[in-house]
């Protein structure tokens, strides 16, 4: 079994005030963050952008 750590953490809390900003809007409550192994943020996005640019950034 797999430990949380701060930084999983963060980034999960960070994905929930995403979903919460979606919702607020009139959206779907859906949030994500796309994480490098290192723990660096390479993109986020939330339900009110379609589609995700991270999906043409080269990521």
């Amino acid at each position: 079994m797999s430990v949380l750590t701060e930084t999983d953490e963060r980034h999960l809390r960070r994905a929930i005030a995403l979903a919460a900003a979606a919702r607020d809007a009139g959206d779907g409550p859906f949030g994500s963050l796309l994480v490098d192994a290192g723990g660096r943020v390479l993109a986020e996005e939330d339900r009110r952008q379609h589609p995700p640019k991270f999906l043409y950034n080269g990521l």
